[in-house]
């Protein structure tokens, strides 16, 4: 009997050090030989899905914000694995695929013309930065490093100063 309560005790304790022990994010690197963990996130800036300082303002004072597009959700931060010497647009159409998002390359394979509901207009398009940088190359040439941030953002090219 003091061998089964010794080892239900064990058992018990190695059980609750487990569960204080630190969580570390649960990134599938599936396949990938070399994997490295990058993060990508979405938005839009034309005004019509992110709330901008005067809508936050008029939420507050309890007017409705302005009206989202349709089909597009904004996605904050999200970690991901890729393959070491990856590019952006490789990885974006990796996380794309991956969580069954919509993305639309352009025939040369360089550029993209749509995410997440929001097709390249006249004057909207899709951008990129790393790290909170301006990146001045496509994203079909950044090389991603380990812990680069990607933040895509759908912008009216002409509304910008």
């Amino acid at each position: 009997m003091k061998k089964i309560l010794s080892i239900v005790c064990m058992l018990m304790l190695v059980l609750a050090l487990a569960a204080c022990s630190p969580e570390e994010p649960d990134i599938d690197t599936g396949d990938i030989a070399n994997p490295i963990t990058v993060s990508i996130s979405f938005s839009d800036s034309t005004g019509s899905s992110e709330t901008s300082g005067e809508t936050a303002e008029a939420e507050d004072e309890g007017e409705a914000a302005a009206e989202e597009v349709e089909g597009f959700q904004p996605i904050e931060e999200t970690e991901f694995a890729v393959e070491e010497g990856s590019s952006v647009l490789e990885a974006t159409q990796l996380f794309c695929v991956a969580n069954n998002l919509d993305i639309t390359i352009d025939t040369a394979g360089s550029y993209i013309t749509g995410m997440l509901g929001l097709d390249q207009g006249a004057t909207t398009g899709w951008i990129y930065t790393i790290n909170g940088e301006t990146v001045m190359v496509g994203a079909n040439e950044q090389i991603l490093q380990k812990n680069d941030k990607i933040a895509w953002e759908f912008i009216d090219f002409s509304s910008q100063e």
